[in-house]
């Protein structure tokens, strides 16, 4: 069932989908930097432009229910997505010498989530203004 405009259920399925994103992109994010040895800006951006896409098409199926695909919106998601990522990826930058936790496995994750709860937050204003208009 789609969310009605301006419902309290757009919020909840915006709230969902941003978890299934959050979720993809940290997953993505670590598996290239850890498993293809990519850096972790690197890897940090290719999870949050993979994770932007899966976030437009649920959003646009889903939560806004605005009639079908659109390349404008896409285009303009990705745009508004991309201060969100400058931010996310000086973030990871900024932590790569900082030994957070003792355990790399666990270091990689840990400065993903900071950077990642960043540039959600940043995120978050942008994409609304998208689909209100």
């Amino acid at each position: 069932m789609t969310a009605e405009r301006g419902s309290w259920k757009v919020g909840a399925s915006y709230t969902a989908v941003v978890i299934i994103g959050l979720i993809f992109d940290l997953v993505v994010s670590w598996l290239l930097a850890r498993q293809a040895d990519l850096p972790l800006p690197l890897a940090g951006a290719l999870g949050f432009v993979a994770a932007v896409f899966l976030n437009y098409v649920l959003w646009e199926k889903f939560t806004f229910s605005t009639g079908g695909f659109s390349s404008r919106r896409l285009i303009r998601t990705y745009l508004a997505s991309l201060g969100a990522l400058v931010i996310r990826v000086a973030i990871l930058f900024l932590l790569m010498p900082l030994t957070l936790i003792a355990d790399p496995i666990l270091a990689t994750p840990a400065k993903l989530l900071i950077a990642s709860g960043t540039s959600f937050a940043l995120n978050f204003f942008f994409i609304r203004r998208v689909f209100r208009t």
